[in-house]
């Protein structure tokens, strides 16, 4: 997603058609027009003051919280300060796990079934806010959840791939696995954003790129798609055995 929606000309509403189907109501009052790709820098400035939805390169987790529910039919309206203190427990729960992850790996087992563990917890927290997002605590928990989760895995998984590596290739092993992070990242970032550019909401788009603000349905099937990949590291981690 690229821009912002904004809102500066008289309100004109979507069709009759994608009323009716999504059930669009009108604008809230302090967001009184729509904004197009030729309106002036000085509207765009005062719109951007009244309804940011999305910016470029944010993840989906702000683009869906920074959407206004009145106007997309999900998100809460949050600004910059808004997401930035909800991500809050995201980070803090990964750091967390990251200065505990020994002790996990002494609990549960290894680092190989801590790696296991945290994959799991990813694709739990990723499942709960896709099968339920109306309300922020979800977002909280499920960060809470995914956040742990996430800090296992990054602690965890380094140790996991040099155990199962003889000492003779272990930088070599530490250095695919690192490589492999850094191009997963990518790719993963260019699906969500092919998953979101796929499935959208008729007769809205943004006002810098013309281009349609993704659905509600979009988020919902990218947070699945993200929970059975987690699921599927899961199960590859659980079944790694060195094999020399």
């Amino acid at each position: 997603m690229s821009g912002i929606l904004l809102w500066c000309l008289p309100y004109r509403p979507p069709p009759t058609n994608a009323l009716r189907r999504h059930a669009f109501p009108p604008p809230p009052s302090s967001c009184p027009c729509w904004c197009s790709t030729s309106s002036t820098a000085s509207c765009r400035a005062r719109s951007r003051r009244c309804c940011p939805i999305s910016g470029r390169n944010q993840a989906a987790d702000a683009t869906f919280l920074s959407a206004h529910a009145r106007i997309t039919g999900y998100g809460f309206g949050f600004d910059a300060m808004g997401i930035s203190l909800l991500s809050i427990p995201l980070v803090g729960a990964a750091v967390l796990a990251a200065v505990l992850t020994t002790r996990v790996a002494a609990r549960v087992g290894g680092f190989q079934r801590a790696t296991t563990l945290g994959f799991v917890l990813v694709g739990l927290g990723y499942a709960l806010v896709a099968g339920y997002h109306g309300a922020v605590w979800i977002f909280v928990v499920s960060h809470l959840i995914s956040g742990f989760g996430g800090g296992l895995v990054v602690a965890a998984m380094p140790v996991m791939v040099a155990e199962a590596t003889r000492p003779e290739r272990t930088g070599v092993a530490i250095g695919l696995y690192t490589n492999s992070r850094a191009i997963g990242g990518a790719v993963g970032a260019a699906a969500a954003a092919s998953v979101l550019s796929a499935i959208h909401l008729p007769g809205i788009a943004t006002a810098h790129a013309r281009q349609p603000l993704p659905s509600e349905h979009a988020y919902v099937v990218l947070w699945a798609i993200i929970a059975v990949i987690t699921f599927l590291g899961a199960g590859i981690a659980a079944s790694t055995r060195r094999t020399e």
